[in-house]
């Protein structure tokens, strides 16, 4: 067997460190997925950005972030930069992007100039400069800005767990795997219940064991007779201890 299809991928690495229920803490697989997979994937960034092969990336780093964050793969994956404090990869490229223009900016004489300044439009987004397309929106908006703006756009304004703050570690980076993982299905909804195994075909049911048609995440904890959190749904905001000791014992 060749070498290329027995060597180990860098998420493979990363995999290495997690499990179901145990793991390194989140902090500790955000520092090495950072330093493993995102300095590969964001190499020279600011020239292929535009690239149309851009999205096989981002699929390795969503990946890569269901690692850090224990979420399933259905879940949306505007949550998974939020829950694992590392910026959405196509504005992390950006960024990317922006620092080089700055760099060559402060140097008028580079080709780069002469080059951006007689280059004609092409009709294939893939085949213009990164620079010429995006324009102002280089320099008129930072990466929180940017970002911030896209998680509102996107998060579901009803869901009490969506107002994370960003750029910061959300509550639970430090948590043991079990508790970590626990929290984050309980944020996004997406988690091992009886509704998502009927919608993955799993189950040819998505009752509750309680007699509840659906059982969903929150069926679980809010209403279950069997398994529901006896205290304020609050606690899971500020993971007070007994709200670590039910994740503890969550089988979602």
């Amino acid at each position: 067997m060749s070498s290329s299809l027995t060597k180990p991928t860098r998420n493979s690495l990363v995999q290495k460190l997690t499990g179901t229920t145990w793991g390194a803490s989140a902090s500790c697989l955000r520092t090495t997925a950072l330093a493993l997979v995102y300095s590969t994937t964001e190499y020279c960034a600011p020239v292929w950005t535009n690239s149309v092969h851009t999205s096989a990336i981002d699929t390795q780093l969503n990946q890569t972030l269901r690692l850090i964050t224990g979420c399933l793969k259905p879940t949306p994956t505007h949550w998974l930069p939020a829950l694992s404090n590392i910026a959405p990869a196509h504005l992390r490229r950006e960024k990317c992007l922006q620092r080089e223009l700055a760099k060559a900016h402060c140097s008028p004489e580079l080709p780069i100039h002469q080059d951006l300044e007689g280059f004609g439009r092409k009709r294939l987004k893939s085949r213009n400069p990164p620079a010429l397309l995006m324009g102002d929106s280089l320099t008129t908006r930072t990466l929180e800005e940017a970002w911030t703006a896209e998680w509102e756009a996107l998060r579901d304004q009803a869901n009490p767990f969506s107002a994370l703050p960003l750029r910061v570690p959300p509550a639970g980076f430090e948590e043991p795997r079990r508790v970590w993982s626990a929290l984050n299905r309980l944020r996004t909804g997406v988690g091992n219940c009886g509704h998502h195994w009927y919608k993955w075909g799993w189950s040819s049911s998505s009752a509750c064991s309680c007699g509840h048609p659906d059982q969903t995440i929150n069926h679980i904890i809010l209403e279950c007779p069997l398994t529901k959190y006896t205290g304020d749904v609050d606690d899971f905001k500020i993971l007070s201890d007994e709200a670590v000791a039910y994740l503890g014992r969550a089988k979602f």
